[in-house]
């Protein structure tokens, strides 16, 4: 699955990195075109919608956390008599998280899948059991026959 590419004067790639650079102060989110952003996500969601909404549904958490951060460094702080949990710890949160999930999944798609990699045994078709008329004293002759043996004498198998 291909992954969400943005390309912007300032930076060119997938989005995660780039939510990742913003994350790291490498690249400041007050120079980031958010309306171009967007349309290439709306593009790329486009593309996605018949393959896979859980991929979409993380791609759209990730351009709203960037939409979000924006307003905040827009907007004038007011001043905090608390201490307030960092929208950017947040997201690096969020982003450790969906990376996990995108290993698990990698690892979970490099494994053998049933009927893909690995095939089962078809089931014998037209074959039954071997059935044999014995009637039940006949049966227990047998029995007392191989009861009656001495320990020491030997007994061939045939395999």
């Amino acid at each position: 699955m291909e992954a969400c590419n943005v390309k912007l004067p300032t930076f060119e790639g997938p989005l995660d990195l780039l939510l990742h650079l913003v994350r790291k102060n490498k690249l400041d989110i007050r120079d980031l075109p958010i309306a171009l952003i967007a349309e290439q996500y709306l593009e790329y969601l486009g593309r996605m919608r018949a393959l896979d909404l859980n991929i979409a549904g993380e791609y759209l958490l990730m351009a709203a956390t960037l939409l979000y951060l924006k307003s905040r460094a827009l907007l004038p702080s007011p001043p905090q008599e608390e201490e307030e949990e960092d929208p950017r710890e947040a997201l690096a949160l969020r982003i450790l998280r969906y990376q996990v999930f995108k290993e698990a999944a990698e690892e979970l798609g490099r494994r053998p899948l049933l009927e893909r990699d690995v095939f089962s045994r078809p089931d014998p078709e037209g074959e039954e059991e071997e059935r044999i008329e014995v009637e039940l004293l006949a049966l227990l002759e047998a029995l007392k026959e191989v009861a009656k043996r001495p320990e020491g004498e030997a007994v061939e198998e045939i395999s």
